[in-house]
């Protein structure tokens, strides 16, 4: 019989090539945006290659550096002061962010040639912002993390580490290809709403508190989720 790990690992062939020709389609498809994105950052940061590299921990524990545009200027400034997180972000990078048009460069570095990424699964960490609970967490870290996660999907802002993971714990569960086209339906539902109304970060709807309350409620998953308490 196959451990909990063999079967995250495992993937069809099926869905494998169903999962390469999507991401190839997004990748061109977007491709204008990157370049204008790139071209945009380049002018704004004053940086002729506006592509940093972001360590985060993906399958089986080990660190990994995820592409994205800059959106950010150098945390010192010309005076030598030290700049808060709302000082180094451009307007530039405000737009990058907020529709989320930064991490597009993952999808040709991270999933097509590097392949230490997946256009679905449970959003890669920061190790340096995230407690080794969550980083290290065996069902998190036995997938690929996805440039597309399920949190992503059922709402437009940041959630604490024991939601983030009951969230994750359901996707490894539940994942399949018409999940993924659920998510990639909802992930873009979110993007285009936040980027209208401009409430990344500030809003978690409805829909995902009763979720979240459902779940961990639900013995289908079979443990507890470490410093789970109902959002309110």
């Amino acid at each position: 019989m196959k451990d909990a790990s063999s079967q995250y690992l495992e993937v069809s062939g099926l869905r494998k090539t169903w999962e390469t020709s999507l991401t190839t389609g997004i990748a061109i498809a977007t491709l204008p945006i990157l370049l204008t994105g790139l071209f945009a950052s380049a002018v704004a940061h004053k940086n002729p290659v506006p592509i940093y590299k972001d360590q985060r921990v993906g399958l089986n524990g080990e660190v990994f550096e995820a592409y994205k545009i800059q959106s950010y200027k150098p945390l010192i400034d010309a005076n030598g002061n030290i700049l808060s997180s709302d000082e180094r972000l451009t307007p530039v990078g405000k737009i990058l962010r907020l529709t989320s048009a930064d991490e597009l460069p993952q999808l040709w570095m991270n999933i097509l040639i590097l392949n230490n990424m997946s256009l679905f699964g449970p959003r890669p960490l920061n190790p340096k912002t995230h407690d080794d609970e969550i980083l290290y967490d065996e069902k998190r870290i036995s997938a690929l993390p996805g440039v597309l996660g399920y949190q992503q999907a059922m709402t437009d802002s940041n959630i604490d580490d024991p939601e983030r993971l009951l969230l994750d714990w359901e996707y490894l569960e539940r994942k399949t290809i018409m999940f993924d086209w659920a998510i990639l339906l909802g992930v873009a539902y979110n993007k285009i709403a936040g980027a209208i109304f401009g409430f990344k970060g500030e809003h978690v709807n409805t829909k995902t508190i009763e979720r979240l309350e459902k779940l961990a409620e639900s013995d289908r998953l079979n443990e507890e989720v470490p410093g789970f308490t109902p959002l309110t």
